[in-house]
């Protein structure tokens, strides 16, 4: 049995851009809104329209990624969500982290499942 922080192969934030509330067109680039995950099923219509000149980091939700809200309000702070396909137009901002695991050893489900037991966002509440 290994421990978490053994199988993390990566962990990315994204970066803080303001944006424009607003449907995305199909080749529109977006941030993500913590709202995209505050209720544990990626929401991916939660998102700000940007324009394309303005792109600094390119850090985008790939299948199997879980996605982990690091800051808002005490209810949002520790939400996590599983992608389940691939959003090349969607950016995560600097408040929501991509965490990728190593698949011979934890599937991206089950450290989905394990963030969001109650008693760890407890415990990371009280980080």
């Amino acid at each position: 049995m290994k421990k978490i922080r053994e199988v993390l192969v990566d962990i990315q934030a994204g970066w803080s851009v303001n944006g424009e509330s607003k449907p995305r067109l199909k080749n529109e680039f977006a941030v993500l809104k913590v709202s995209a995950v505050a209720s544990g099923v990626f929401l991916p219509k939660e998102c700000k329209v940007i324009n394309e000149k303005d792109l600094k980091k390119i850090v985008t939700p790939e299948k199997r990624d879980v996605l982990f809200s690091r800051a808002n309000t005490l209810e949002l702070v520790g939400a996590t969500c599983l992608i389940t396909e691939n959003y090349p137009f969607l950016l995560l901002p600097d408040k929501l982290w991509k965490i990728k695991v190593e698949k011979k050893y934890m599937l991206p489900e089950y450290l989905k499942f394990v963030l969001s037991h109650s008693a760890i966002r407890k415990r990371i509440l009280a980080l």
